[in-house]
């Protein structure tokens, strides 16, 4: 009986996800950069691939940091998400790049924050949230290495 309820509501869970995210490990990075007037900016590149569940097109807007917890102004983020069709990439509020229904397409994402979050070097475990058009969001867990260290 109780496994049955539990069945039931993942069945129900995964049916209310309309679009499923993958980040790719080895191209997910960060790094803290001081800027001209003496502040510090910290810097999350995100790649992954975003599959569309449902039976509408969707289009990926923003995403943001939600682990780890950094103090500070979010600066502008950038979304570039690949054409269909075409090996074309481009921003989502410039281009009409979507994602029909079943297909999967990568997405990649650079989020910057003005501050320092308190781990200042080596991997570290980041959690971001992902929109659409439509406001829907899913998050994503991954593992963030430093810029120019290699992934293991």
């Amino acid at each position: 009986m109780i496994i049955e309820a539990v069945l039931a509501y993942l069945y129900h869970r995964t049916r209310r996800r309309h679009f499923l995210v993958t980040p790719v490990d080895a191209d997910c990075h960060w790094g803290v950069s001081k800027q001209p007037d003496g502040s510090y900016v910290t810097r999350v590149a995100v790649n992954c691939t975003v599959s569309n569940r449902s039976s509408q097109p969707i289009r990926i807007i923003k995403a943001r940091v939600i682990t780890p917890k950094i103090t500070g102004t979010h600066l502008r983020g950038r979304m570039v998400v690949s054409a269909q069709a075409a090996n074309v990439r481009g921003a989502p509020h410039r281009t009409a790049n979507y994602i029909g229904p079943g297909q999967t397409l990568p997405v990649s994402c650079t989020l910057e924050t003005r501050g320092v979050p308190r781990q200042k070097s080596g991997t570290m475990h980041a959690e971001i949230e992902i929109e659409d058009a439509n406001g829907r969001r899913e998050r994503v867990k991954l593992l963030l290495t430093p810029f120019g260290a290699r992934a293991a």
